[in-house]
This record gives structure tokens, C-alpha cells and sequence, in this order.
């Protein structure tokens, strides 16, 4: 295997850590909702969650050891469930609780057990994101890559470099526009608007774009 090959099969297998054997998973807690399993809680938040037992419940074994958690079955709609979790993360973001928290932008992400699935309730992007997800949940986003031929006919990738001010992985280099769909926004939309707010690509240029498959990664930090 070539040299360049051995380097980005290492880097996949260590974005795809989550699912390695050995890794943190067996000693994380499914996170369920309406009995549907939408992510993984590690021991350390869920110490904190079950604080909130107006919110979050565990669910023990028969010998007092905590086996799943739960959003609190009294918490029926997607806009209880909403504002109930964002209550808490909340204080855990007052309280400093959690690094991750300290990234919070006001942005909402939809909390579902698979891409196609109903969300069942919303959350902030700190708090759902990065490879410090507090909840385990998965998330979506549009990655975009650019291409030009030269005269010769040698094909070149877009390569983008991260402000040295973002909040993660600043000054590293990136895809030529890449971001996470929000709740309630199409695949196209999110193109389109992280084409324009990344690398002022215009709208028209935007919906050029061809879909060319999907990737998925579990990663833990």
C-alpha cells in the first residue's frame, strides 16, 4: 500500500474511532426517546444529567447499574422536549460544566435516530456537535469539494484553510466548503447557504453541485 494511502487510512480509522473495538462505547449508555435509541451518553455526563430527573431518567438493573437513559416520558412533544433539554444545557453552560458548551452559537439541530426519521426534538449545535457530542447523537452536514482542470489536463483539488479565529481546528486546512444542516433545512438549502457564508460562492454556481455519496464516522475525542 502506498505510503499516502497507509497515512489517510490511519486518519479514517482514527475519525472512526467510536466503533473500533476497545473504544469508549461499552461503557457508554444508550440515549432513547420515545423508546428509540438516538445516541450514546458517556458515565461522566451522565453523572451530571441525572441531576435533571425532571428531564433525563436512568434506567438500572437489577443490581443498580445504570444500563440506559431516557428523556422523561412525561415530556411528550418535540417543543416540550426542546425547550425542557435546552433549559439544561443551559445551566450546564452557566455552570461551565462541559468545554464543549463554550462553543454555543444559537444554532438548533435536530435530534433524530436516522437521517430520514421524524426529529425528536431539537438541540444546540455545542452541545450535539464536534467530537464532544454531550448527548451521542447523530448529525448531518454538506461537504463540498472543488475541482479545475488546468491546460495540460491535470485535475486540482480546492484546498480551503480555517480562519486561525474559529472556535475548532483554526488555521487547519479544510474542504472547499463544508457545514452541518440545521433542523427544518433541506441538503440543497445548507449547500447553498454554507457555499455563500464559507467561500462566497454564488447561488447560481452553488446548485451546479453534483451529490456524489455519503460518509459516515463515530467519532470519540
Amino acid at each position: 500500500m502506498a505510503q499516502w494511502s497507509t497515512a489517510v487510512l490511519r486518519l479514517i480509522q482514527k475519525l472512526n474511532n467510536f466503533l473500533r473495538p476497545g473504544s469508549s462505547k461499552l461503557s457508554c449508555q444508550p440515549f432513547l426517546v420515545d423508546g428509540v435509541q438516538v445516541g450514546y451518553i458517556s458515565p461522566q455526563i451522565s453523572s451530571y444529567l441525572s441531576s435533571y430527573s425532571d428531564v433525563f431518567c436512568m434506567v438500572k438493573s437489577n443490581d443498580g447499574e445504570i444500563v440506559q437513559m431516557t428523556l422523561n416520558p412525561k415530556i411528550k412533544t418535540f417543543l416540550e422536549r426542546t425547550e425542557k433539554v435546552a433549559e439544561v444545557m443551559m445551566e450546564l453552560r452557566q455552570k461551565d460544566a462541559f468545554s464543549t458548551l463554550r462553543g454555543w452559537r444559537d444554532e438548533m439541530y435536530p435530534v433524530m435516530a436516522s437521517f430520514d426519521s421524524k426529529p425528536c426534538f431539537m438541540v444546540e449545535r455545542s452541545a450535539a456537535c464536534e467530537c464532544n457530542s454531550l448527548l451521542g447523537v447523530l448529525q448531518y452536514g454538506v461537504h463540498v469539494n472543488g475541482y479545475f482542470t488546468d491546460q495540460s489536463g491535470k485535475v486540482f483539488m480546492w484546498l480551503a484553510r480555517r480562519s486561525p479565529s474559529k472556535q475548532t481546528w483554526p488555521s487547519k486546512l479544510d474542504q472547499l466548503v463544508a457545514g452541518g444542516i440545521v433542523c427544518g433545512e433541506q441538503i440543497q438549502e445548507a449547500l447553498i447557504r454554507e457555499c455563500a457564508e464559507e467561500a462566497s460562492i454564488s447561488e447560481e454556481l452553488a446548485k451546479t453541485a453534483c451529490p456524489a455519496g455519503s460518509v459516515r464516522c463515530s467519532n470519540k475525542d
